[in-house]
């Protein structure tokens, strides 16, 4: 598995806990259940409009990254005389 899918998953497994996180958070806030729904409501719509923005950015830093890395394994190749 290349270092990029395995940057891509453990940035994904970052924000599905941050998401689950946020929603225990507000489950157990001393709210009344509906000013907790309503606050849940909120932020599902708040991520949801900016989830395929996010995700472009997260591709993009995600081949970044992979780019850097096949060139730096590259360099160190050659340094070591292969």
């Amino acid at each position: 598995m290349s270092q990029a899918v395995r940057s891509l998953k453990f940035v994904a497994s970052a924000l599905v806990g941050t998401a689950v996180g946020t929603v225990v958070g507000l489950l157990v806030a001393p709210q009344a259940g509906a000013a907790n729904r309503e606050t849940i409501k909120r932020a599902a719509g708040e991520l949801s409009a900016q989830w395929p923005f996010r995700l472009e950015d997260l591709k993009r830093r995600v081949a970044r990254g992979a780019k850097k890395a096949d060139s730096t394994f590259v360099q160190l190749f050659r340094d070591s005389g292969g």
